[in-house]
């Protein structure tokens, strides 16, 4: 996903943009054509997966480094009544292990983790039905 911002009252600017938007909707999947996206966004703290279905932001993932315990947390976010719940499973060299969210809409649920300092924490988070996993992704954070 994609969002360019631009400020300007030029004419130029403003033809500009009326033909990035028409070639983005010519360019646009049919409504029936939904899938699963991550939109990755990362601070000095960690990094963030929010996820959709379509146009429909269903959840998010976030792998956090507190810098002054170096605790790392992932947290699992519900965000739609949708049946759906959330797992991660993780690995490094310190251990592995599993955390799952499946309160509902609106739940948020902190899996604490271990990774030595330096190291790196490798995880795979998945939307779930059930215990079917509809959806996985895999990343890793430097801890």
């Amino acid at each position: 996903m994609w969002i360019l911002v631009v400020k300007s009252t030029s004419a130029f600017a403003a033809a500009l943009m009326s033909m990035l938007f028409a070639a983005i909707i010519v360019s646009a999947a049919p409504a029936s054509a939904a899938s699963w996206n991550f939109v990755y966004s990362s601070s000095t703290a960690g990094e963030t997966y929010n996820v959709y279905y379509g146009s429909s932001y269903r959840a998010s993932i976030s792998a956090v480094r507190d810098h002054d315990t170096y605790d790392e947390v992932i947290f699992l976010r519900d965000k739609k009544a949708d049946g759906k719940g959330q797992r991660v499973t993780w690995s490094s060299s310190s251990g592995s292990g599993a955390c799952e969210n499946n309160a509902g809409a609106g739940t948020s649920k902190a899996c604490n983790v271990s990774a030595p300092e330096g190291g790196r924490l490798y995880y795979k988070w998945c939307i779930k039905e059930g215990s079917t996993m509809v959806y996985c992704k895999s990343d890793s954070i430097l801890g």
